[in-house]
């Protein structure tokens, strides 16, 4: 009985270990993901602006 609190009492360890580092990772993953997000949408707003000069340059034209 006892040796089987210990292999279940493992287990648990080495499954709550898992999941911490799992979820230390999925966090790093939505940090990056937030950070590239962040820089896309700088670029989409860069582009508009672009866009627009350029429009309105051939439009004066």
């Amino acid at each position: 009985m006892r040796a089987t609190y210990q292999l279940n009492q493992e287990k648990l360890d080495y499954n709550y270990r898992v999941l911490v580092e799992r979820d230390t990772e999925n966090t790093t993953t939505i940090k990056h993901q937030k950070r590239k997000l962040t820089r896309m949408a700088d670029v989409l707003s860069a582009l508009r602006a672009k866009h627009a000069r350029e429009e309105k340059r051939y439009k004066q034209v």
